[in-house]
């Protein structure tokens, strides 16, 4: 996963700049360069608010409002002002430029490692997140980690082994990937390189101009990321005759996007005291729109210590099926190889759920109320009042629309991806599946 760093100096121009510009920021010893742009350095030192928001480069916020940010025109550096010195830097970092009349700034912009590791890992699977924008990279992190499975179980594969899953992205946020630019300008129709000084907080053109090119910076990360990890990962896996499972939340990404990519899409429900659920109304939406009759979750992941069983958990599970799954992925069944009780467990993570379990034989009651229910209910399709339309932007999860539920309404979500989908008959919002609303 890599990540946008940048280093500045100003110089008065008049006169040459001979120096080597120094190296920005750089994780694990891997830094690439981008460009190096020149321009007039603004008079205010008023600087794009929240930026690691809005850029990618830090925190995540899955919705983000209209900038109402006044911006002087002395803030302002005008696009057809800046210079792109990019071909005079030197493998060493040596940049020499007969500098015109005036005081500019320099800004080496590049890219480097963001260092985030794969977790829980047992020793010897521990190791770098890939490089969830870039193809390559999802191919090198299948063939470490995934062929070897493949080889090892052989003819099992598509027929016992017939599901993968990628589980919520819990890795924080990633804003850059080799190729980035020309992927940009495919997407967006505009070549991004003289709007790159707001990735580290200038204001290129104007206020609005600015927070444009930063929409687009990030639906283009979410586009990269919903075609090159999720759907590339999912023509891995049929080439195997494996179906992908998909948990799409929780990253720099449009949810709705990420989630049709996947053949079954998953989302998650917790039990115990911490209890919640977020995730199942958005991903049974994207079933739906997909005219998939399986909607999956992984179930029942409490903060453990062997006080769950049916008694307590059935009512959640209830709950879980009245917001629209059907198919329950128990959090989790750890393997037992010894006849020890009361077993192993998954860390703190999940419900007790094993051979090992003082409940097992007599669960096998509630384990049948569970099959019959989930098989009823896989027969039909939900039926809901209003469709939402969850915008745009990227990332964006929504997750919950609770003002329509107080209203007394149930309701579907479509993102931007099935919009265009979308008909009209008799006075009703129709999907190519077949849902009115």
């Amino acid at each position: 996963m890599q990540t946008v760093v940048f280093s500045e100096v100003t110089h008065r121009g008049g006169r040459p700049f001979k120096a080597k510009l120094p190296q920005p920021k750089t994780r694990l010893n891997f830094y690439r360069d981008i460009a190096v742009l020149a321009f007039p350095k603004p008079q205010s030192t008023q600087r794009i608010k929240d930026l690691d928001y809005k850029n990618l480069s830090g925190r995540e916020r899955q919705r983000l409002t209209p900038d109402e940010q006044s911006v002087p025109q002395s803030a302002i550096v005008p696009s057809t002002a800046i210079v792109d010195l990019t071909r005079k830097l030197s493998s060493d970092g040596m940049l020499e430029w007969d500098a015109p009349a005036g005081q500019w700034v320099i800004l080496r912009i590049g890219h480097t490692a963001k260092g985030k590791r794969n977790r829980p890992a047992p020793f010897g699977g521990s190791g770098l997140e890939c490089d969830k924008m870039s193809r390559t990279a999802v191919d090198a992190f299948w063939a470490g980690g995934i062929d070897p499975i493949i080889e090892k179980l052989g003819g099992l594969v598509g027929t016992v082994l017939t599901n993968c899953v990628i589980d919520s992205y819990e890795v924080g946020t990633t804003n850059w990937t080799a190729g980035f630019d020309k992927e940009f300008e495919r997407l967006r129709g505009y070549d991004c390189l003289r709007y790159l000084p707001t990735l580290a907080g200038y204001f290129v053109e104007s206020g609005e101009v600015s927070g444009r090119f930063l929409w687009d910076f990030r639906r283009t990360i979410g586009d990269l990321i919903a075609e090159n990890y999720y759907g590339h990962f999912r023509d891995l896996c049929h080439q195997h005759g494996i179906k992908l499972s998909v948990e799409p939340y929780w990253g720099p990404f449009d949810g709705m996007q990420v989630g049709a990519q996947g053949d079954v899409v998953m989302c998650e429900f917790w039990s115990g005291e911490v209890a919640f659920f977020d995730t199942p109304k958005f991903v049974a939406s994207i079933a739906k729109h997909n005219g998939d009759s399986i909607v999956g979750a992984e179930a029942f992941t409490g903060e453990g210590g062997w006080v769950e069983h049916p008694a307590t958990i059935k009512s959640i599970g209830d709950r879980a099926w009245a917001q629209g799954i059907n198919r329950f992925i128990f959090h989790s069944y750890v393997h037992q190889p010894w006849d020890v009780g009361p077993g192993l467990t998954l860390s703190y993570h999940g419900l007790e759920f094993n051979r090992h379990n003082t409940w097992w034989k007599p669960g096998k009651a509630f384990l049948d109320y569970v099959a019959r229910s989930q098989f009823l209910l896989q027969q039909g399709q939900s039926v809901a009042d209003v469709l939402v339309f969850t915008g745009e932007s990227s990332p964006n999860n929504a997750f919950a629309m609770p003002e329509i539920k107080a209203m007394g309404f149930d309701y579907d979500l479509i993102g931007l991806n099935k919009l265009d989908s979308l008909t009209v008959k008799d006075g009703l919002i129709c999907s190519p599946t077949g849902a009115p609303w």
